[in-house]
């Protein structure tokens, strides 16, 4: 209306509307991740000159976690597809096709140099950035037009072609998130499975909501819907219970519960204690604890549990150890018991990788205070390739003793004298007790 009245306007309501809207991009993700840097109006070079540049919304940097955004306003058509198909399919082409290519210019130019710099408008250096520093790399188009049927599927539309790691959403549903998501790490959590749902072809959804719906309910999402038939998945209804949610906050009736996953005090204590401490790389340990499925998220927090009670019983620090898919050797500490070495918990755990061939093990260790409270705690990865070539034989035999030392524990812990041929053996190997160590 204002800028049919006076057309002379319309650059400077533009500039104004991207300005505030961007501005709001920014503030909500400040809400979502407390404590992150925010790059506003970043400006690039294109080739080896800062003649000629490119130019970038936000870039939001949180712990081990990067995202790239690109903001657009004002250009989606509301008219029906059925009456106006052309205007529809170049209205998203602008919104997010436009937007997706940006963001993608942007990831390239960090990608080109082991240093990146980031410049502002004037062409001085605001900021450096090492991309290897980050484990999560995502690329966002926010649109302050709220076309969420489209947006939800953005990455399925055909005559869309984004990149894997872009997420297409509209501010409103940036402000659900905001609402919803009290705990950083939930929302990155959150964050991955909605990049993997936008790269799964199998999965189809109408709506935002119904991905969050659908991330509450099935965790990591994306492989529910690839277990299901074959074929392409039409989701619905997963968005009812937030809805109904919602809106009691909105009447100010309140009375119903806030839908969310359902996760064990023990495991609630660790993410807590990430999200309030700046622990290096915590969205990563965060993200692996909320991958694990439901059963074995109880397993944790009851074996931490059962630690805490034996550990005092025996008068020792033990070592726990989890095997297959979902590898970890948990260490819980207490005041009132002597530490182990760091040599013998680093031998315990490549002797381990070693015998049983893994590439990849989660070292965790929790500390606790007299009344079993969670009061810090330290973690490390390790890989097949932090394992000396020279002393591969070596840790073959450690390995050896510390799993029929847990097979003895089973046993203790089970009350059993003997074993079943067909159950999985307590080493760890995956294979059945009689054709490991049971032999």
């Amino acid at each position: 209306m204002i800028c049919s009245l006076e057309p002379e306007y319309k650059d400077t309501w533009n500039e104004v509307q991207m300005s505030t809207t961007e501005q709001m991009v920014a503030n909500l993700f400040r809400k979502l991740l407390p404590g992150c840097i925010v790059l506003e109006s970043n400006y690039y070079p294109i080739g080896s000159s800062l003649k000629n540049c490119a130019e970038n919304d936000l870039i939001v940097i949180f712990d081990d976690h990067i995202f790239i955004i690109e903001v657009k306003a004002g250009s989606y058509t509301y008219t029906s597809p059925v009456y106006d198909i052309d205007s529809h399919m170049s209205s998203l082409k602008t919104l997010v096709g436009k937007a997706d290519s940006q963001a993608v210019r942007t990831l390239n130019y960090l990608k080109s140099s082991k240093i990146a710099k980031i410049y502002d408008k004037n062409k001085n250096e605001k900021f450096s950035i090492i991309l290897n520093d980050y484990i999560e790399i995502a690329t966002f188009c926010i649109t302050l037009d709220n076309f969420n049927e489209f947006a939800a599927k953005a990455e399925k539309i055909s005559f869309l072609t984004l990149n894997d790691t872009t997420i297409a959403i509209s501010i409103d549903d940036l402000r659900v998130y905001q609402n919803y998501f009290e705990s950083p790490s939930r929302f990155l959590h959150y964050i991955k499975q909605r990049k993997r749902a936008a790269k799964n072809d199998r999965l189809s959804l109408n709506d935002e909501l119904d991905h969050l719906g659908m991330y509450i309910e099935h965790n990591v999402y994306s492989i529910t819907a690839n277990n299901m038939a074959e074929g392409k998945l039409h989701w619905h209804g997963f968005r009812e219970n937030l809805d109904e949610y919602f809106s009691s906050l909105f009447n100010g009736l309140g009375g119903v519960k806030k839908p969310e996953q359902e996760i064990p005090t023990r495991l609630i204590e660790i993410l807590d204690l990430l999200d309030k401490n700046s622990i290096k790389n915590r969205s990563s340990l965060a993200i692996y604890l909320l991958d694990l499925a439901s059963d074995a998220r109880e397993e944790l927090s009851s074996q931490i549990d059962y630690m805490l009670q034996r550990q005092v019983e025996v008068g020792r620090m033990l070592i726990s150890s989890t095997f297959g898919d979902v590898r970890y050797s948990l260490l819980c500490h207490q005041d009132s018991l002597k530490k182990l070495t760091d040599d013998y918990v680093r031998d315990y755990i490549l002797s381990t990788m070693v015998i049983n061939q893994e590439e990849s093990r989660l070292e965790l260790h929790l500390h606790f205070s007299k009344d079993k409270r969670l009061t810090d705690l330290e973690f490390r990865y390790w890989s097949d390739s932090d394992i000396p070539s020279q002393r591969i034989e070596e840790l073959k035999v450690k390995g050896e003793e510390y799993a029929e030392s847990r097979i003895m524990s089973y046993k203790r812990q089970k009350g059993l004298k003997k074993i079943g041929r067909n159950e999985k053996c307590p080493c760890g190997s995956g294979l059945k007790y009689k054709k490991c160590h049971g032999r």
